[in-house]
């Protein structure tokens, strides 16, 4: 059971988790932080549960929840324009990558929303807007295997799944992951409200082992395959496909191919 009073003693952040609603269990955090939001709750709360019973991925494909792991949902209210929403898997993506990095360990980003060690998979983002016309608020949903045994993951995820505990070597506080989690977050949304996206941008490009790399994406209704050659501002992936033509996927399911 996460210790709130040792999380928030940790706290660094002006607005960021200054108000947390910790659940022993929830169906889904960004449901419940919606839910949250559509009552006016502001920017910043953070929703925590102990375990999901229908987390999500994007997709709608299920999310397993560890009680080991780190479930958390941030309520976000940007004055910016809804095509700019791609950028907050950006602001994560870093925020989370900073956060596993601190420990010593080299986390990667798998484009768009996976989190990674060592091509394994140690955590995931979900980003969900609510609009009327613009951006009301936006979910931003972070998913950690923090303490997480490998006999523990499910057999069709054992082989590309792996978390922070597996990697170190020994457990790790789920408070101080957090703290650091949730402070990095700030800084770098702090950056994004300030505009400063390009700088966000080369950090994550830095973290992203997708680019350089043959990948099959799978979309709605087609699946390509190419070279990742870059990202651009707003988040698409850049493909050379095999007749050299140039193509931008906007979303789709990555996977990352052996040469």
């Amino acid at each position: 059971m996460i210790d709130l009073k040792l999380l928030e003693s940790c706290l660094k952040t002006r607005y960021i988790g200054r108000r947390i609603y910790h659940f022993d269990s929830l169906p889904s955090t960004n449901d419940e932080a919606k839910s949250l939001a559509r009552g006016g709750e502001e920017e910043g709360a953070v929703v925590i549960a102990e375990r999901q019973t229908h987390g999500r991925g994007r997709y709608d494909h299920l999310w397993f929840s560890s009680p080991h792991g780190l479930h958390l949902s941030i309520i976000l209210r940007p004055h910016v324009n809804i095509t700019r929403v791609t950028r907050l898997v950006m602001v994560a993506g870093v925020a989370a990558a900073r956060a596993i990095s601190s420990y010593g360990l080299d986390a990667r980003i798998k484009w768009s929303n996976d989190l990674l060690i060592h091509e394994r998979k140690v955590g995931g983002i979900l980003t969900e807007v609510d609009t009327d016309g613009g951006m009301e608020f936006c979910i931003v949903g972070i998913g950690i295997n923090l303490n997480v045994r490998h006999d523990e993951f499910p057999d069709e995820i054992r082989d590309i799944a792996t978390s922070i505990m597996e990697e170190l070597g020994e457990e790790v506080s789920r408070e101080e992951f957090a703290c650091r989690l949730l402070n990095e977050f700030e800084d770098v949304y702090d950056s994004f409200k300030a505009e400063a996206c390009d700088e966000i941008m080369s950090e994550w490009r830095r973290y992203c082992s997708t680019i350089g790399r043959l990948v099959r994406i799978r979309t709605v209704g087609e699946t390509i395959e190419g070279e990742a050659v870059g990202v651009d501002r707003e988040g698409a992936l850049i493909l050379e496909l095999p007749n050299g033509r140039l193509m931008k996927v906007v979303s789709g399911e990555c996977t990352h191919l052996w040469r």
